[in-house]
């Protein structure tokens, strides 16, 4: 027989909802809170279907001009990716171990999509200067605001990572929409 002693006992008390809770968020009132929950659900329904809709023609436009790419791109484009995402991990507290197994366990689809995200850029770089579609800094200034409010990251951070190098890749991200 097990004996058990239940020395003590908690319940979860949450705060009523209502305009207090509201401006501890930072809204004016509850019905503005709500708006803001509201605005930011009906945005993440309409980005996923976009997303959606986007993965469907990207699936297509592969289906219909297939081609394959050099190993070693893939290969680079997906140790790059996966370093990245070590990084992010090990920024966040992920023990070496636990990386070293999210790698491992990770490397074919990260290639899997590395590959894919090499052909559609392909793709869409090839249409875009077939059809003469060019990229301004109109576009390119769109984009950064967007990424901004997106990330919430101040938009001057968001300038200087697409500073100079990474400009040209901003430009492909731009006509392939993402």
């Amino acid at each position: 027989a097990i004996t058990v002693v239940v020395e003590a006992m908690y319940a979860i008390e949450y705060p009523p909802i209502d305009d207090d809770l509201a401006r501890g968020a930072g809204y004016d009132d509850l019905a503005a809170l709500r708006k803001a929950i509201t605005d930011k659900l009906e945005d993440a329904a309409r980005k996923a279907v976009r997303e959606k809709r986007m993965d469907a023609l990207y699936d297509q436009l592969l289906e219909h001009n297939p081609f394959s790419l050099p190993d070693a791109l893939v290969q680079e484009k997906a140790q790059a990716t996966q370093q990245y995402i070590a990084q992010m991990m090990a920024m966040q507290g992920m023990q070496e171990e636990q990386l070293k197994e999210l790698m491992e366990s990770s490397s074919e689809s990260t290639l899997r999509s590395s590959q894919r995200g090499l052909k559609i850029s392909h793709l869409i770089s090839s249409i875009a200067k077939k059809e003469k579609i060019e990229v301004g800094d109109d576009d390119r200034e769109i984009a950064m605001r967007l990424e901004s409010q997106h990330h919430g990251m101040p938009l001057p951070r968001v300038r200087a990572r697409y500073a100079d190098e990474k400009a040209k890749t901003m430009y492909t991200s731009i006509r392939i929409g993402f």
